[in-house]
């Protein structure tokens, strides 16, 4: 009997679930397909004609409408994309993507750019990774929203197995190593519940994890967020180039040099950083200006 076929679009996430998905379901085979991957046309033509020639269920998150052709062979399922942005509420990007520059890094510091923008020295900027100010702007009550888009994402999703998989992710601290980048770990407790939203037997698989293809990331748990994280915070980063900070000043001297220095001020100053949460470099300068 020949195995069924699903492709896993999931953007960064889609080479950690296939994997997973296979350790638990090893009756079926999962190929993944971040939806980059489609803007090369030789994909799109593979894709196609595997399609075209075998039984595929394509399970994704919001596939672009200019792919829709290629669900013409195939059945598809949508089904949210999970992050844990609660962990990092720090933790953004660029939200204009027609800027005259580019960054060396794509994850910043919402905190940390404004802090650039704003014109503050590296040596003030420390004082405002504190509690104080985490609590002050906001950062301490991230679970909320975090919360809040999650369950709104599976509204018509079964409401236990959702349920059970934000417990779960919340329940372990080492279910992600950024908001979006699950570790080995939130890889399987997210495909065990998209294996049972799609109805797919699921084998007990407690041993086997899949390479943590995802772990070259990790952004620091802050101090003074230990209510949101679950776990003692440290100022410590894992660069995607290998780099690592084991404290505040070493990140900042980073970023500061090598970032944002590099980068001319008209960019700086027209640049966007925020995230899902709401969180943002415009915001973000009301707390801080009261403060200088």
């Amino acid at each position: 009997m020949s195995k069924l076929n699903f492709i896993i679009s999931f953007d960064c996430q889609s080479m950690g679930l296939a994997p997973s998905l296979e350790l638990i379901c090893p009756h079926a085979k999962f190929i993944p397909l971040p939806q980059y991957q489609l803007n090369n046309p030789k994909v799109v033509s593979n894709v196609q004609n595997f399609t075209r020639s075998n039984d595929v269920c394509w399970i994704g998150n919001d596939l672009e409408k200019e792919y829709s052709s290629l669900l013409h062979s195939c059945k598809y399922l949508n089904i949210p994309f999970v992050s844990m942005d609660k962990f990092y509420p720090d933790l953004g990007g660029v939200l204009d993507f027609n800027l005259k520059g580019k960054y060396l890094e794509k994850y910043h510091s919402i905190l940390l750019f404004t802090l650039f923008q704003m014109g503050v020295s590296r040596r003030d900027a420390i004082n405002f990774f504190s509690p104080n100010f985490f609590a002050e702007c906001g950062f301490i009550n991230a679970e909320f929203a975090n919360k809040e888009i999650y369950f709104n994402s599976f509204n018509s999703i079964d409401n236990e197995l959702v349920t059970g998989l934000w417990r779960d992710l919340c329940r372990n601290s080492k279910t992600f190593h950024t908001s979006t980048h699950p570790s080995p770990i939130g890889f399987k407790l997210i495909a065990e519940c998209y294996a049972r939203i799609i109805n797919l037997n699921v084998v007990h698989a407690e041993n086997l994890d899949v390479d943590d293809s995802l772990g070259y990331l990790r952004w620091a748990r802050y101090p003074g967020l230990e209510l949101l994280t679950g776990t003692k915070g440290s100022f410590t980063w894992k660069m995607k180039n290998g780099l690592i900070f084991r404290n505040i000043s070493e990140f900042i001297d980073y970023y500061y040099d090598d970032i944002y220095g590099k980068v001319s001020d008209d960019v700086i100053q027209s640049t966007k950083i925020g995230n899902s949460l709401g969180f943002n470099s415009t915001t973000m300068r009301t707390y801080v200006a009261p403060l200088l």
